[in-house]
This record gives structure tokens, sequence and C-alpha cells, in this order.
């Protein structure tokens, strides 16, 4: 039986593909921590998924985000320009789960949204170490 279980952290924020026959699907990769005695380490896993999934991935996850996969190892043999043999080890998933809060989710947007607020109701005088004062009369 081919079945693979795995949680880690996403590297990169997931890129959506159109493949040449008109499927979309997602290529990324996943940290996986592995524990040898008191020293951690991580794995880092190939994966691939297709439709829904990819563009589900795409759309809500970002990197850092948390999350589980169930697939299935596929390997691959080709040759490169060099006339070397390589093999590829890929996850091809059927089943992700977001182990994160949709509060702990954002999008890049959203994050770049909030630190452009928090920087317009930031004092422009704070760096002075004093705020100045507009005496109303003045004004008149």
């Amino acid at each position: 039986m081919n079945r693979v279980c795995l949680i880690g952290r996403l590297t990169e924020k997931p890129e959506l593909k159109i493949s040449g026959n008109g499927k979309s699907y997602c290529k990324f990769t996943l940290a996986v921590d592995r524990y040898n005695g008191e020293e951690k380490t991580a794995d880092f896993i190939n994966c691939v998924t297709w439709n829904k999934l990819a563009e589900n991935l795409s759309t809500f996850m970002k990197k850092g985000s948390r999350i589980a996969v169930i697939g299935n190892i596929k390997t691959s043999k080709y040759e490169d320009k060099n006339g070397n043999k390589r093999y590829l080890t890929e996850i091809y998933c059927d089943s992700i789960e977001y182990l994160e809060t949709k509060e702990n989710i954002k999008t890049e947007s959203e994050e770049t949204t909030n630190e452009i607020n928090e920087k317009s109701n930031e004092d422009p005088f704070a760096e002075f170490g004093r705020q100045i004062e507009i005496d109303d009369n003045y004004l008149e």
C-alpha cells in the first residue's frame, strides 16, 4: 500500500499553474519536522495537487501555513541536458487539511493593508518625543 500522511509548513506561497491539457495544479514544498533524539531537523518534501485542491491551496494558504497532506509517493526518472539520469520523488496529494484558524490565515494583501492602516494611525511626530498642539485661535 502506497499511502503517505504528512504535517508541515509551506516553504513558499503556493502558485497555481495550468497544465498543457488545461488542468490546474500546484507544486509546493512542505517542511516537515524530524526529531533525532534531542536534535530537531526538517525534511523538505516535494508535493503536487490538482484541480480544486490546487485552486483552494493557492487561494487560502501562504508561506509558513501549517497543513496536513494525504496522498501517495510517485517516483519518476528522466535524463537531464547532460545525459545524466535524475530521479524525482513527489507526494501526489489527494487530501489537504488546513491546520490553522481563519484568524491566523491572512492573504498577503490583507497583511499589507493592515500594515498601512497601522502606520496611518501612528503619530507622525512621535519620533520627536512630543506631540505638537495647534492653538484653535490661530486657525481662525
